[in-house]
């Protein structure tokens, strides 16, 4: 028996004093394709030593690689805490497994639109019916954001709306503030005025 306690997982036994066997670790959805028949895996969330929060997918067919070996040395990688006691890692890899969730998220191995939201590694705006997660390569670089979402929502959505004058916004390098497809995936501009966006060899774009 396992418990999931704020400051990591636990093993439950009926003889001795609970045994820790990892941090704070978690199964938030299920995810797989849309039509829920290929790409299953488990949407985990954690925290490292220092208390910072990832989400990562695992894909179910990694489980059969060596106790899904690849996201052991990711976990350890980040600074999450595994007991170096006997087993412990596959006592973990059991309760992620057999934990029940209700949530399910869409998959996508790509950037971009994935029906009417838009996927990066670092964050998606999800505006579709369900939400949609990535599970592509890790290694892809992620984009900074600088500000919030709803001070550009705020201060430029609301000069957008219906206005048929264009907008230019300019990002400046590749790790830049906020993409303005972002932003497109949250301003409602009127179907009146077209909208097109551009990109500059990944560093700048614009709408």
């Amino acid at each position: 028996m396992y418990e999931s306690r704020d400051d990591g997982l636990y093993e439950i036994r009926h003889d001795s004093d609970p045994i820790k066997l990892c941090g704070p670790i978690q199964v938030k959805a299920i995810v797989s394709d849309k039509a829920r028949r290929n790409g299953f895996g488990l949407l985990l969330e954690w925290k490292n030593l220092v208390g910072n929060t990832f989400q990562e997918v695992l894909p179910m067919e990694e489980i059969d690689d060596y106790s899904a070996k690849k996201l052991r040395q990711r976990l350890r990688r980040s600074g999450f805490v595994i007991s170096p006691r006997r087993n412990s890692w596959d006592k973990v890899l059991c309760y992620l497994l057999e934990t029940k969730v209700e949530e399910h998220a869409i998959s996508s191995h790509t950037t971009g639109w994935v029906d009417n939201s838009f996927v990066t590694p670092g964050w998606t705006v999800n505006n579709g019916d369900e939400k949609v997660i990535f599970a592509g390569s890790t290694n892809t670089e992620h984009l900074a954001i600088r500000g919030s979402l709803e001070s550009w929502k705020d201060q430029v959505g609301t000069l957008c709306q219906d206005n048929p004058v264009a907008y230019i916004l300019y990002l400046h390098s590749s790790r830049s503030t906020i993409d303005p497809l972002v932003i497109l995936g949250q301003l409602r501009f009127s179907s009146r005025w077209p909208i097109q966006v551009w990109k500059n060899n990944g560093n700048a774009s614009g709408c």
